[in-house]
């Protein structure tokens, strides 16, 4: 990967987003669906003013802002029963692609035959469905076991549902860790979470298996 992410139990992002605005100061841009009509994604993004950014999966042009950014997630709750997973992420699926067609997010370079058809078929209904209702939609999905205490794991929606999930106690047990010239917090168990996604994260894939962000245009130096 080439960037630094933010993870945050629920309530503790959402606590977030209402205090950010007035704590970052006017240095950064907060930018979410509640902040941006043309953001469709379930996370937010801290952007720094006065820089562009831009992105393959972002380059609709609808966002207000696209700018030198750091992700902040929320980490929610899911049941155990693998079999109510499968259903529940298949709902949450079915909700995303709709958002991703409405706001027109580019996650794929070039498209086989396949999901073109696919896209076909998910077209009608995403022009039909307003933005608001599928939004809403996704965070009842979302915040469905949040106030569940049995048997519940946390998983970040974004990436891989099911290499994402994790005990809560993961998330609430941290430590500092050295990042070149910085310290941060993490999970104590974070061989268990990086495992979990990579498996042995200690050894780099091969040349052609790594992945970045698709950088189209940058400026570290502008006017927005």
């Amino acid at each position: 990967d080439d960037d630094i992410d933010i993870g945050m139990l629920r309530e503790e992002y959402e606590k977030f987003c209402k205090i950010a605005p007035e704590k970052l100061g006017e240095e950064f841009i907060i930018q979410n669906s509640e902040t941006d009509s043309g953001y469709g994604f379930q996370f937010t993004k801290i952007i720094l003013k006065g820089t562009r950014w831009v992105e393959r999966t972002s380059s609709n042009n609808m966002v207000k802002y696209n700018g030198i950014y750091m992700d902040v997630f929320p980490y929610d709750k899911i049941c155990k029963n693998k079999l109510k997973q499968k259903i529940h992420y298949l709902k949450y699926q079915l909700v995303m692609g709709l958002i991703v067609m409405q706001y027109k997010y580019k996650f794929v370079k070039n498209f086989s035959l396949q999901q073109k058809v696919k896209r076909g078929i998910k077209f009608i209904p995403a022009k039909l469905i307003s933005r608001k209702r599928l939004l809403h939609w996704r965070e009842i999905l979302c915040q469905k076991y949040e106030k569940s205490n049995i048997g519940v794991l946390v998983t970040k929606y974004a990436g891989n549902f099911y290499k994402n999930q994790n005990e809560v106690g993961v998330f609430t047990n941290l430590e500092l860790h050295q990042f070149e010239d910085e310290q941060f917090y993490i999970p104590k168990g974070y061989d268990s979470v990086l495992t979990n996604l990579y498996g042995d994260y200690m050894t780099l894939p091969s040349q052609e298996k790594q992945q970045g962000h698709e950088i189209l245009e940058y400026d570290l130096n502008c006017d927005l």
